[in-house]
């Protein structure tokens, strides 16, 4: 994955996550918990279902 895409995915994240945590009323913490999950799960998504890879496992490391 390109640099590009990972800043793309943690800027995207950063802004649901945070969105959801001022949704339900959490504070600073939660909107910083809530991006860093947000963000790392779109990363996760993009592996496993574009680049079809496993998460975790000896094929983690092979190169699309």
């Amino acid at each position: 994955m390109p640099i590009w895409m990972t800043i793309l995915f943690g800027i995207v994240g950063s802004v649901v996550g945070g969105s959801v945590a001022i949704t339900i009323g959490w504070g600073t913490g939660g909107v910083f918990v809530l991006s860093v999950l947000a963000a790392t799960l779109l990363v996760i998504a993009y592996r496993r279902f574009v680049q079809k890879r496993p998460i975790t496992g000896p094929d983690a490391r092979r190169m699309p």
